[in-house]
């Protein structure tokens, strides 16, 4: 009749869940966010071993992912300081904090913290910092 809907079962049995599984390339949801993840944080690591530090710019022109990493950390860091969510773990926190993770940013970055290679090039570094 018009207007009726055919009834569709979403619920996940255990046979779906096997035949999910034995696809090659099928990653849970889970995996896949733990994989960013892990992916991002491998960046931030490699950006703390060429600049020194992990304060990443908010945008980074090289890698826009990584600037964004940083910046939602931050954020859900200090919502989960004020209780209104608890997205970002304990474990996550601790892996940040132990790599030198700055969770507040007060201002500008000072133009010393900036120069991360003094005998580098001033143009590609006032690119990568978005002076100019």
């Amino acid at each position: 009749s018009r207007g009726s809907r055919m009834k569709v079962d979403y619920r996940f049995t255990e046979e779906r869940i096997r035949l999910l599984e034995n696809i090659p390339s099928f990653l849970w949801q889970e995996s896949y966010t733990v994989f960013l993840w892990e992916k991002c944080f491998d960046e931030l690591l490699e950006y703390k071993e060429t600049f020194g530090n992990c304060n990443v710019p908010v945008p980074y022109k090289i890698r826009p992912e990584l600037g964004e990493f940083v910046r939602t950390h931050r954020v859900l860091y200090g919502q989960k300081r004020k209780g209104i969510n608890d997205l970002l773990t304990d474990e996550q926190i601790d892996r940040l904090e132990k790599v030198g993770f700055c969770w507040e940013v007060k201002g500008a970055v000072k133009q010393e913290d900036r120069n991360c290679n003094s005998d580098g090039d001033d143009e590609a570094r006032d690119y990568i910092w978005n002076i100019k």
